[in-house]
Formats: structure tokens, sequence, C-alpha cells
């Protein structure tokens, strides 16, 4: 088993041609960081695996966009500007682990993640039904929150650590939110069918 030179994985998206400079299109070098902590939560063999295969895109103060060439022919991850972290320091410390807003924003990115990871499939466009689609979000569900899990207490705060229960009731608030603001019967987050 060849070793993962992390030196060369971790290296800032400030930095051209870095993985994380690849990966990443943020509007603001602050969601940049942010992204790039919650790539860090991976662990690192699927990191480098899917590091030549993902783009994490944010999309906010624009009406419209178009992936360029590149970005097609990888797993694509769209963000709204509204989900990351609110103003402050973009470090993982105990004083931003605390806050709900800062792993769920980790929880957000990793979920999407775990779909990339496990190539898995759209209602949509596979043409998967509702059961398969729900199992896809709970396997997701639950990668995302070991992979987050698993971070946390590899750097000492595994207190504040996620369950299974507390991701489906976010969830659940995320899908009523949803509701409210754009009278759908499907969640953009949770994906969940209904």
């Amino acid at each position: 088993m060849s070793t993962i030179n992390t030196d060369d994985l971790y290296v800032s998206s400030s930095v051209k041609g870095s993985y994380f400079n690849k990966i990443i299109d943020c509007e603001t070098k602050k969601h940049s960081r942010w992204v790039e902590v919650a790539l860090k939560c991976l662990p690192k063999v699927i990191f480098s695996e899917l590091k030549s295969n993902l783009a994490i895109i944010e999309v906010n103060n624009i009406a419209a966009c178009r992936l360029a060439a590149a970005q097609r022919s990888c797993e694509v991850i769209i963000l709204t500007g509204y989900i990351f972290p609110p103003e402050g320091r973009t470090l993982l410390d105990e004083e931003a682990v605390q806050k709900k807003g800062v792993r769920s924003f980790l929880m957000i990115v990793l979920h999407e993640i775990a779909h990339a990871y496990k190539m898995h499939k759209s209602c949509k466009y596979d043409g998967i039904t509702k059961k398969e689609n729900n199992h896809q979000e709970d396997e997701a569900n639950r990668l995302a929150v070991d992979w987050l899990n698993e971070y946390l207490g590899s750097i000492g705060y595994e207190k504040y650590s996620f369950s299974i229960e507390e991701i489906q009731a976010y969830i659940d608030n995320i899908v009523e939110f949803n509701k409210r603001r754009r009278g759908s019967q499907f969640s953009h987050w949770s994906g969940r069918a209904e």
C-alpha cells in the first residue's frame, strides 16, 4: 500500500495548481477556506481517490452559470452561499466546532461528497425509484456522519460528534424550511423523495 503525501493533498486553494485550487471554485477566499476544512474531514484515502474527479462550486450572487468542460468530466457539487458558516474565522477549533452551523456546513459538504464517492444515481436522470433514492440518502448521511465524527475524534473534539438522529432532525427541519420557502414536494439537500 502506498503512502499518501498529505503535504501535497492539502495545499491551500490560493496556490495555483494545488488540488484544492483545481477542485474549489468559491466566490470568496473565506468560503474556499471552509470547503478546504470540509475536505480535510474526509479520510485521506477517500480524498486522495476523489481529488482528480471532483469540483465544488459556489453559486450565490449570480443568476446563472456554465460549467467548464473540465468540470463536466468530473463529479460536480454546487453550493449556495447561505449554507456557509456565518462571518468569523475559518479555523476548525473548539470555538468553531461548538457551533451547530459549522458542523452542519461540514455535514452538507460531506453528504454531497458521499454521493459522489458512492456514485449515486438520480431519480430524474437515472430513473431510480423513491425507495432506492431514500436508501442512497441514508447511505450518504451515514458516511458523512462517520467521516465527520472520525475527523472530530482525531482532533480531540469527539464530544461534538453528530448522531444519525441529530442529522435526521436537522434534515427534517431543512425539508420543512424548503417546503415553506418553495412549496416544494422534494427537498434539495436531503434529496429524499416524498
